[in-house]
């Protein structure tokens, strides 16, 4: 039986528990940065009225929303310590709950742990941190059955998906992308079960990218192509320009890829179409880098069809998207970047040459 002075400490530890909850929730929404760091406070004030020993679940659970919170911090600051912070704080919570977690808390908590891990991994480039999220993720998919948590079993079956390929960009390897591919698929298939149009486009964006990093095989360049357009049809309104903005990117690069490998005018064009479409919904000041890149591709696929058609005033719209590029990928800011456009200039210039 529990005594009085123990109720009354329990009902103000949840009275806080409530608080803190509120607070995330508003951090969340409003993104600040006060919010999320009062919702710690009123957590840490949680776990001083209950008894680690006696209510491991609870105070696990508690844990793991200071490490939500801890995250989101990090995140918004790109406080790189603060990420790490909150992994310590998510596996110290999976060891307090270890025997008294329900299958979803554990679950929930693993992949809390995976999402900061691979959030970790891709700042810094560290394979461990991300071979560490994607064994977090796999654990978290062993703890949700997909049937009964269908939607969260498909979030996290794209998070796991998202630390293979970054896992397969710092390593090189095919193996974890094609893993990466099957895992999007897994997560498509569900969504489109539970009828989730706005996950499915995301997932997608992704699977298009994927499909397009495993090489040059005419299947994936057309099932990348077929995957954006998916995904474009799907998205749609404000709350959906950044992944619209992605996949009409990731569009342009399939078919410039297309167009290139069979000299493909129509698909060419196309990918210029697209390119320029991502211009008009980037501003230079916002994305400086994403623009870059978006004229850097606009360029090659102008070059392309340059070269194909004998046509100096395509080549010379290239040039002039590739000087774009360039006043934004510095060598001070993007080394690599800016001496890949500077070779692109000298090919496209050579062969305006050409054309004359």
């Amino acid at each position: 039986m529990i005594a009085v002075g123990e109720q009354k400490h329990l009902q103000w530890s949840e009275a806080q528990y409530t608080r803190g909850n509120e607070l995330l929730r508003l951090g969340q929404q409003e993104r600040k940065l006060s919010k999320l760091a009062e919702a710690i406070d009123a957590y840490h004030a949680a776990l001083t009225g209950i008894s680690r020993a006696r209510l491991p679940r609870q105070w696990a659970r508690i844990e793991n929303n200071i490490g939500i919170a801890t995250f989101m911090i990090g995140e918004r600051a790109n406080d790189q310590e603060r990420i790490s912070e909150a992994i310590g704080i998510f596996r110290q919570a999976l060891d307090e709950g270890r025997l008294a977690q329900s299958a979803a808390d554990r679950g929930a908590t693993l992949k809390n742990l995976g999402i900061a891990l691979l959030a970790l991994g891709q700042r810094k480039g560290e394979r461990g941190a991300l071979s560490e999220a994607v064994a977090s993720f796999e654990d978290a998919l062993k703890e949700l059955d997909p049937d009964r948590s269908p939607a969260e079993w498909a979030a996290i079956k794209v998070y796991f998906g998202d630390a293979l390929i970054g896992s397969a960009a710092l390593e090189r390897q095919t193996e974890n992308r094609s893993r990466a591919i099957m895992a999007y698929r897994e997560a498509l298939a569900v969504f489109a079960r539970i009828g989730a149009p706005r996950e499915r486009a995301m997932v997608q964006v992704k699977l298009g990218s994927a499909l397009l990093a495993n090489g040059d095989a005419e299947r994936d360049i057309l099932s990348a192509i077929d995957a954006s357009r998916e995904a474009l049809k799907a998205l749609s309104g404000e709350a959906d320009s950044m992944q619209r903005l992605r996949a009409e990117i990731g569009l342009g690069n399939a078919l410039k890829r297309w167009g290139e490998s069979t000299s493909d005018r129509i698909s060419l064009e196309e990918a210029v179409d697209s390119y320029r479409r991502s211009l008009s919904m980037l501003t230079r000041r916002d994305s400086p880098l994403i623009w870059a890149s978006v004229q850097n591709n606009l360029g090659g696929a102008l070059a392309i069809l340059g070269r194909i058609e004998g046509d100096a005033t395509k080549m010379r719209e290239a040039i002039s998207a590739f000087r774009s590029a360039l006043e934004e990928w510095t060598p001070e800011r993007a080394m690599r970047e800016n001496e890949i456009v500077r070779r692109n200039i000298v090919r496209a210039s050579s062969a305006l040459e050409s054309v004359k």
